[in-house]
């Protein structure tokens, strides 16, 4: 086995409360929300007068739970288990984001089951590490894990082949309102691959060396990544949709690319946020569990 270049997450007594809190402050915000009269908006098409800078928020954090929410069920060993929760996190999200706005599930579905898919892949691939529940009877695990090799079984590969095929059946079949196909999808694949890999970069400076111009380095690439991913998706916009002329009273074109790369922006600090908040839960549980004497 080799070592783990990163301290793996624990989920125990004090990671769980943390987490409790994070989740608690979530819904308090959701219900606020539902219950309020703010203005309705989702990721898509954004425009200068409906934007809402507080919805992109909450569509942040629902971005970041099904994210985050799936990093963390990866403490689950039994892996139909995991995939089945893992779906169920997805299915009950993907409602709440529907719920935002009144438009198909479908679209939501993809665009979450999506990010849960891509994620996985990639954090497979540049071995980012999974949580582990704490157990009483393990004093003796140092801060930096021996992670056994992760290697894809067939289970796995018929479980990636079955849904890159219901991904793609959704693509086909689903036609995004007010933009075409290839407007919609083509920023959302560009998204689905950026996200996770901001999300591991702030994880990597959490989990990662205690070396602190280290943790500085990957604090800003995760900055600089999702600044290069605001600005993409602002311009994809521009570029592949009728935005100014379906805008009646819009300001210029540079104000305007300004507003909707902040929406963007806010959305994806959110998102990069509530992963370094579960990444320092999880550092939190494995601190105080290798403090515990013997």
């Amino acid at each position: 086995m080799t070592p783990s270049k990163y301290v793996q997450p624990e989920l125990g007594r004090h990671s769980l409360s943390v987490l409790l809190v994070l989740l608690l402050v979530s819904a308090a915000l959701f219900s606020d929300y539902c219950l309020g009269s703010a203005t309705r908006t989702t990721p898509g098409p954004v425009s200068f007068t409906n934007l809402n800078l507080y919805s992109f928020f909450l569509v942040g954090l629902i971005y970041g739970w099904t994210a985050a929410g799936s990093w963390l069920l990866s403490c689950i060993e039994r892996r139909y288990l995991r995939w089945g929760l893992q779906l169920g996190l997805t299915v009950v999200l993907a409602r709440i984001l529907q719920a935002m706005r009144e438009d198909e599930w479908m679209r939501f579905f993809s665009s979450l089951g999506g990010l849960v898919f891509s994620q996985t892949i990639i954090f497979h691939l540049i071995g980012m590490p999974r949580w582990k529940i704490s157990r009483l009877a393990d004093r003796d695990s140092p801060n930096l894990k021996d992670e056994p090799t992760r290697q894809f079984g067939i289970g796995d590969i018929l479980a990636c082949t079955t849904c890159i095929a219901f991904l793609l059946a959704i693509m086909i079949r689903y036609q995004p309102s007010g933009v075409g196909s290839t407007s919609y999808w083509l920023p959302l694949i560009a998204f689905l691959t950026i996200a996770p890999l901001s999300a591991a970069s702030m994880m990597k400076a959490v989990l990662g060396s205690r070396r602190r111009i280290e943790q500085i380095a990957w604090v800003l690439l995760s900055i600089g990544t999702t600044i290069l991913c605001a600005a993409g998706l602002t311009l994809a916009q521009f570029l592949l949709t009728d935005l100014l002329k379906n805008q009646s009273n819009s300001p210029d074109p540079w104000q305007l690319a300004v507003t909707i790369g902040l929406a963007y922006e806010t959305l994806l600090i959110t998102f990069v946020g509530l992963f370094a908040a579960l990444a320092s839960a999880g550092l939190i549980g494995n601190k105080h569990k290798s403090s515990r004497p013997a």
